[in-house]
């Protein structure tokens, strides 16, 4: 499904990222709830952990790359008594506090929240003037949580307080990738450390990378053509993922690693996977 997208007057390109999203809620043993259906719109979630009550929140990048918006789950009596859940909208802001000009804005396409150390939001963008791919950290100082899975919102997330404008340009981290450079996949590599920030492993069609969300910098890197877009964490500095020897994704496939070592001790194999005998044979990478 395509958009328009609109920036002050004027009109994008049809994008085509994803406009709408679902959330399918069942209960079991309780005969008066529902599981509901219902579209909303939205690039991409993320899931909340739950507060301490069991609040339940989602924050949502808007169909347009835009806006940021914080839904929190609710149960509604309708007239027969049945308890439906919706999902309200709580907040919603803009990802930047303002451009001054329409080559300045960039669209945001995914995003990704960070729990492990200072909570951050990820977000996977495009730059309106030259179409490059921007990946966004909220750079804020928010205290690290107490203990891994604890509720925080979406004012922990990004800089700022809900009673204004949260984010702006000069408050996020940017790092650009290579002229046509697109993000498949990505993963936070996880920490045991409360206080230690987390990684991300982020995968292009041309390389694996292990980026830090503190100074948005690139630790590690390997050139590689992905035979599927699985990453598979191996630890808080390492991945996994799965290497074909041609370009098209076809032909040798191996699952290989990658960490923040130095040199020669930065990559290597795990193991080949099989020839097929005959035809193709799609590979998806699951766990090591």
């Amino acid at each position: 499904i395509c958009t328009d997208a609109r920036v002050e007057g004027k009109v994008m390109e049809p994008s085509p990222d994803p406009v709408a999203f679902t959330i399918l809620d069942s209960c079991i043993s309780k005969k008066n709830k529902q599981t509901t259906f219902k579209l909303h719109h939205g690039r991409d979630i993320v899931m909340l952990p739950p507060s301490e009550n069991g609040t339940e929140s989602i924050i949502v990048l808007d169909s347009e790359g835009y806006t940021l918006s914080e839904f929190t789950r609710t149960t509604i009596k309708d007239e027969v008594g049945t308890d439906t859940i919706e999902w309200q909208k709580e907040l919603t802001v803009p990802i930047f506090k303002g451009a001054s000009s329409v080559d300045d804005v960039i669209e945001g396409r995914r995003i990704l929240a960070l729990f492990t150390g200072q909570p951050r939001l990820m977000i996977v963008g495009t730059r309106y003037m030259d179409g490059r791919t921007c990946i966004l950290f909220s750079n804020n100082l928010t205290p690290p949580l107490e203990k891994a899975g604890k509720f925080c919102s979406l004012s922990d997330l990004m800089p700022g307080n809900e009673s204004q404008v949260i984010s702006g340009k000069e408050e996020m981290l940017e790092l650009y990738l290579q002229q046509g450079e697109e993000v498949i996949s990505f993963a936070e590599l996880p920490s045991k450390k409360i206080n230690e920030q987390s990684l991300v492993a982020i995968a292009t069609q041309f390389r694996v990378m292990i980026i830090s969300p503190v100074t948005a910098e690139i630790l590690s890197e390997a050139p590689t053509r992905l035979a599927c877009n699985s990453l598979v964490p191996m630890g808080s500095h390492c991945v996994s993922y799965c290497s074909a020897s041609s370009a098209t994704g076809c032909g040798i496939a191996k699952i290989r690693y990658l960490n923040c070592l130095e040199m020669d001790f930065s990559s290597g194999v795990i193991a080949t996977l099989p020839t097929p005998r005959s035809g193709y044979a799609p590979h998806l990478l699951l766990a090591v």
